[in-house]
């Protein structure tokens, strides 16, 4: 069983995401229009602070490089070490809703509110493709590491699948009826992905038949991430309904369930990351929480 050890309230508003480095180092961003790193240990803010003219929904590391995503559709590189920008991007011209990084492919996805998506190469620093799916919104994308795909959900219900060399598309299926709002592939069990939805089911599927393999009412309300744990034992889903649940990865059965009775979030849980050093989530609430299983609260 997991417990909470550090708990920090610093942003004005809510948190809409998190990201960590290899090293360890935890970004948050928040609508109060701040970016900012945390020392996990102690609890206090490193001397990193992005202050962003709009308010950003997405952010992503790779290993030198945070980016940035905010609800204009500006696209700000930044360089971790010096705090510096190095690019700048105003490809986008609606909300950035999911910003995620391929490390074996070197490439970041980047996608919008109005189902555009931009694949950007990194070591390069220059936009490979920008296309839109007629999809709507677009908050969930994913990387299976094993077999060089991508899939990105649509706020229409449609999960779409697209190979890493040259994005063609591969593969789509129906998933959800109110819109795909997560997406984790199970680092254990090949051809298999996971979905959350507006719908609050998560959702187990065969992606060589499209076939749904189960099926859970998991939440109240939309699923807004699936992150398995770094020994891909465990798994945690979060939700707009202010919870976090735990689950078994082999079984999918439930683990354990955080809420604000057992001294979780007051509202919308909107982002997950899994680190060595533990569970991290982030709220509505303006907090961020690290879970682990030690019994050593940090105020």
């Amino acid at each position: 069983m997991i417990n909470k050890v550090l708990e920090i309230r610093e942003h004005a508003q809510a948190i809409f995401g998190c990201c960590a480095t290899d090293f360890e180092e935890v970004f948050t961003c928040s609508a109060d229009g701040f970016v900012v790193s945390w020392n996990l240990n102690s609890g206090i803010q490193n001397p990193f602070v992005v202050k962003t003219s709009y308010p950003t929904y997405a952010i992503e590391c790779s290993e030198e490089t945070l980016y940035v995503g905010l609800n204009n559709g500006d696209l700000h590189w930044i360089d971790i070490a010096t705090k510096r920008e190095m690019k700048y991007f105003s490809q986008h011209k609606s909300a950035i809703f999911s910003l995620r990084y391929d490390s074996k492919n070197k490439l970041l996805i980047s996608t919008d509110s109005e189902g555009y998506v931009g694949i950007w190469d990194v070591s390069n620093a220059v936009l490979a493709m920008f296309f839109q799916i007629p999809c709507g919104k677009i908050r969930s994308v994913c990387f299976n590491q094993n077999s060089s795909e991508i899939s990105i959900g649509g706020q229409n219900g449609v999960v779409y699948q697209f190979e890493t060399q040259f994005l063609n598309p591969t593969n789509e299926f129906f998933a959800h009826k109110d819109g795909v709002s997560s997406l984790s592939y199970h680092p254990n069990k090949q051809g298999i992905i996971l979905s959350g939805g507006k719908d609050a089911f998560l959702r187990v599927w065969d992606l060589v038949s499209n076939e749904k393999i189960c099926a859970f009412p998991a939440h109240l309300f939309a699923i807004y991430g699936i992150q398995f744990s770094p020994d891909a034992c465990q798994f945690a889903t979060c939700s707009r309904d202010k919870s976090i649940k735990i689950w078994d990865s082999e079984t999918f059965e439930i683990v354990q369930k955080i809420d604000y009775k057992s001294g979780g979030h007051q509202h919308s849980v909107n982002a997950l990351i899994w680190t060595k050093q533990g569970l991290i989530s982030v709220s509505d609430d303006r907090r961020l929480i690290l879970w682990n299983n030690s019994n050593e609260f940090i105020t």
